[in-house]
């Protein structure tokens, strides 16, 4: 069981990299970043208001992370 979310901003301008201290970028495709986030380290609306503040957001959405990433990510600890 993970506590991972996804953090899911649709940018004004997709030529923006988006980062933050307490969260990892998944992906980036056109205006849409996935970053993803351990709420119990760094909570959701804190994160978002970070975000919101330094980039240009247009919309957001909160998601858990897709199960087939889950289990890959634990196959990738028990071989590592």
């Amino acid at each position: 069981v993970t506590n991972e979310r996804e953090l899911v901003v649709d940018l004004r301008d997709a030529d923006i990299a988006v980062s933050d201290p307490d969260a990892i970028s998944i992906s980036q495709d056109g205006a849409r970043v996935r970053i993803g986030y351990d709420p119990q380290k760094v909570a959701t609306p804190d994160l978002i208001a970070r975000i919101t503040a330094r980039y240009p957001v247009a919309d957001l959405t909160v998601e858990n992370p897709p199960i087939e990433q889950i289990v890959a990510r634990l196959y990738k600890e028990m071989d590592g």
